[in-house]
């Protein structure tokens, strides 16, 4: 789902990002919304 120029607010649970650098170096990081345990 892509709509190009438009913003909108997205609940998100996880995101990927990867990167490259110079020399051939890549990297990859995952972050995640920790869990919440109702007591």
């Amino acid at each position: 789902d892509y709509v190009p120029l438009v913003a909108r607010e997205q609940l998100t649970d996880a995101v990927l990002t990867v990167g490259s650098g110079f020399g051939g170096f890549q990297s990859a990081m995952v972050l995640a919304r920790p869990e919440r345990s109702v007591a």
